[in-house]
């Protein structure tokens, strides 16, 4: 019992050695078999090592190499080592693998890289970068190219608009993992090569984080602008003094876009489209643009018009085009000051709402060419586009809300930087819900006015800050039309005359015009083809109104002086020290062609100079600009007048009149029934076609103006009033030569004539006759011939000069009387001004 009470320890002891060693063998075993299922790898071989000596080895480790030594000094405490094997790998920082030691033959920066992401493969990814960004440099693509460096500024400014200073650096083409670096465009670093191989095909650019690298790449230059703008408004706006945080999984992928062969093999694919009844700009936008193209491709490119639709086609479709609902959806979306190019399946829609944005249009996809990619091993030409790039004409005035009924059928670009949007099948009771809309959106009216509900026409103008709007309905065809001013150069019509003392009688004068100075046409006596235009309004109020003025002779007295003369004679209007001053309230021009404003232009410079007794407030002429002319007629007086105005009028106005508006000028109200606008959709195909009608209520006289309008205005202003056009005098059309319809003759039916001509020309227009140079149509000559006829047998005399006066001879100046009757004072000017011609005899 006692030997058992001893024995029994020593045996329990034994029992426990051979269980523990037992136990130790077992699990030797399991460990070798877990080591052998995973060999070889050099990464697991690694892992296998106990990690307390993995933490003790690892300063001495990191010690021997010196670039991972400074990667990891560049890096703040929430970033991790684990991310530095991404620099050189084509995955995203979430996607990469351990590289195995069979990459490389023989240790590389790349490998040592490996064996740290190894020690770390168990540890996570970090959440979130920490960046310093004040510690980044740029480093920016090896290129002669302008736009690399600009890029490279526009990137540098960005950050220091927020207070970071960086500097800027070409690529060397020596790729640098340590450096804290933002590579920007195409550069050598395989993190540029990695981002664009990986950038999906219908996205422009991206930007990606790494430990110590942003990198911002994109397809071409457009779209690394693109890039840079994002980088700044995404990150710059978020930081904390110069510090960025972002997510480790951070990757902006964005700007949409399309990628397309315009020619292969040195054949063209796409087409250049347009209207076939496209505007003269387009037709040359359309040239300029093939020429670019083939510049580029080296391939012959063509023009189409759009009746030859293809709805596979490549096509670059050109302006305003109705036959392709692609461009038309896209002029849809466009502000109406808006222009650009969308990209619509295999259409290429370039355009703007009008004429002159759509040429502005072209211009701009054609500077977008420079990003397309001409391949020389196949002669084919790539064009990479984002979907849609729209511009905006800043001096154009768009902030209104549209009109949302009707059909709309385009817009016309209408001088001073006004555009009418045009629209057809309109209901007469929309009109004043729109006006509703506009009011409340902070518009007020200006005026309104209905032809006196004759017409079934409403002309409408309203104002807000910033802009103008004039509201044209046309009842004969149920036509709209919206117009918009930014009144940047125009300014609506008030009259600030001060002046209150009525001095005298309102009178209308019939200005003589020297016809001996006017040039010669074709070598004939002026007087076969006598023009120019000239009349004076004086005002009771002592101020005056001229219309047009007359020619610009070359040699000698000019019609400019005849002017002056006349109302330095007739003013009695004086400053404080009694000297004589001459206010013209309203100088209008009915349009512009040379025998019509040229007098304007000498008389400025002759007698407006500093100190001078001339005054001008408002200069008033709509003449249009050249994209309202089929054959792209420039005006002159368009171009020069706001420079004649800041050389001689200081202070004077330009006012461009619309359709249905009335001002009152004095006791004169001057009502504006046709201007150039209203012509559109059509254009027009003559200068003349601009010449303005207006009517002055003159003491109850109604004088009713055309200046040389022909027969396209002169219709559609009878279609447009009818009867309302019933009017006291006259002026005859285009100088009595052509022009005048029997449609409106008809409406009008004056009492009275005016003719802007010689009394040879008078005469010899008025016979019925008509002449090889200078003289009517046969059309022309029957009606002037009926005109003088009814106003013979309304006066029941044959002396015209009862009823009609001609521009020779002395002034005639007209005060307007009770009854519709008229008295008349002769004014003869001094001799000189206007030299007696000698007798001409017309040749059949």
């Amino acid at each position: 019992m006692k030997r058992f009470f001893y024995s029994f320890p020593l045996t329990i002891f034994a029992f426990l050695l051979i269980f523990g060693f037992l136990f130790l063998c077992a699990c030797q075993s399991n460990h070798e078999s877990e080591t052998n299922e995973t060999e070889p790898g050099f990464s697991d071989t690694i892992e296998a090592e106990n990690h307390s000596e993995r933490d003790s080895e690892r300063d001495s480790e990191i010690e021997s190499e010196s670039h991972i030594e400074t990667e990891f000094e560049n890096t703040s405490p929430l970033e991790s080592e684990s991310h530095i094997e991404t620099e050189f790998e084509n995955t995203s920082p979430l996607e990469s693998e351990s590289l195995n030691e069979s990459d490389s033959e023989s240790p590389t920066e790349t490998d040592v890289e490996t064996e740290i992401n190894a020690e770390t493969e168990s540890d996570s990814l970090p959440s979130s970068f920490l960046y310093d960004l004040s510690e980044f440099q740029i480093i920016y693509e090896n290129s002669t190219l302008p736009s690399v460096t600009s890029h490279a500024k526009a990137l540098k400014d960005a950050l220091f608009s927020v207070g970071i200073e960086v500097t800027t650096e070409k690529d060397q083409g020596e790729p640098n993992i340590v450096d804290k670096e933002i590579l920007l465009g195409n550069t050598s670093h395989p993190l540029t090569a990695n981002l664009l191989s990986n950038l999906p095909d219908d996205r422009g650019f991206a930007i990606e984080f790494y430990e110590n690298k942003i990198v911002l790449a994109a397809r071409n230059d457009y779209f690394l602008a693109e890039a840079i703008d994002s980088f700044a408004d995404q990150y710059l706006t978020t930081l904390s003094d110069s510090f960025l945080t972002v997510s480790s999984e951070e990757r902006w992928v964005d700007g949409p876009c399309a990628t397309f062969l315009l020619s292969q093999n040195g054949v063209s694919i796409a087409r250049v489209v347009r209207d076939y009844t496209a505007h003269k700009k387009i037709n040359e936008s359309a040239i300029s643009l093939v020429n670019r193209l083939e510049s580029i491709a080296g391939a012959s490119f063509a023009v189409f018009d759009q009746y030859d639709y293809n709805a596979t086609a490549l096509d670059l479709v050109l302006g305003i085009t109705e036959k392709y609902e692609e461009s038309e959806m896209f002029r849809a979306s466009l502000a109406l000051n808006e222009y650009g190019f969308s990209v619509e399946g295999s259409k290429i829609v370039i355009a703007g709402h009008t004429i002159e944005n759509s040429v502005i249009a072209v211009s701009l996809f054609n500077k977008f060419l420079q990003y397309s990619i001409y391949d020389e091993a196949t002669s084919s030409l790539t064009l990479t586009l984002p979907l849609r790039v729209t511009e905006t004409v800043t001096t154009q005035f768009a902030d209104f809300p549209h009109y949302p009924n009707g059909i709309y059928k385009g817009a016309i670009e209408c001088g001073n930087n006004t555009v009418q949007m045009h629209y057809e099948s309109v209901d007469f009771s929309t009109l004043d819900i729109y006006l509703n809309d506009l009011m409340q959106d902070g518009y007020v009216i200006l005026q309104d006015n209905t032809n006196d509900g004759q017409t079934g026409n409403r002309f409408v103008t309203l104002q807000k800050e910033g802009g103008l709007l004039h509201l044209s309905y046309y009842a004969y065809d149920h036509s709209f039309t919206v117009l918009s001013d930014p009144l940047n150069v125009n300014s609506y019509y008030e009259d600030i005359y001060e002046g209150s003392q009525l001095l005298q009688s309102n009178t209308l004068s019939v200005m003589t015009l020297d016809y001996s100075k006017h040039a010669p046409v074709n070598n004939c006596d002026p007087r076969l083809n006598a023009g120019g235009l000239s009349y004076i309004i004086t005002l009771r109020d002592g101020r005056f109104i001229v219309i047009d003025g007359g020619c610009n002779s070359k040699n000698g007295t000019q019609d400019c002086d005849i002017l002056y003369e006349y109302m330095l004679d007739h003013t009695l209007l004086t400053d404080e020290a009694g000297e004589k001053q001459i206010i013209i309230a309203a100088w209008i021009f009915t349009h512009d062609s040379p025998d019509h404003h040229e007098a304007f232009e000498s008389f400025a410079p002759k007698y407006c100079k500093t100190d001078s007794i001339v005054t001008v407030q408002n200069l008033i002429y709509n003449n249009g600009v050249e994209t309202q002319y089929s054959d792209g007629y420039r005006t002159g007086l368009y171009l020069h007048a706001p420079t004649y105005v800041k050389t001689y009028f200081p202070g004077c106005r330009i006012i461009q009149p619309h359709t249905g508006q009335k001002f009152t000028v004095g006791e004169i109200e001057i009502e504006f029934l046709y201007t150039l606008e209203s012509l559109y959709p059509t254009l027009a195909t003559d200068a003349n076609d601009a010449s303005m009608l207006f009517r002055m209520t003159i003491d109850g006289m109604t004088v009713l103006f055309t200046g040389d309008a022909i027969a396209a205005p002169c219709d559609l202003t009878a279609k447009i009033y009818g009867n309302y056009l019933k009017s006291d005098m006259m002026q005859i059309n285009h100088h009595g030569t052509t022009g005048l319809t029997v449609s409106l003759y008809n409406c009008v039916d004056p009492l009275y004539s005016l003719w802007p001509t010689s009394k040879t020309c008078f005469e010899a227009r008025t016979s019925g006759t008509t002449y090889p140079v200078g003289m009517p149509s046969a059309v022309s000559a029957a009606l002037n011939l009926r005109i003088i006829t009814e106003l013979n047998e309304k006066h029941n005399t044959d002396d015209f000069s009862v009823h009609s006066w001609y521009a020779d001879g002395p002034i005639e100046i007209m005060t307007f009387l009770p009854n519709k009757t008229i008295s008349i004072e002769t004014y003869i000017l001094d001799p000189s001004l206007t030299p007696e011609l000698p007798p001409f005899v017309p040749t059949n």
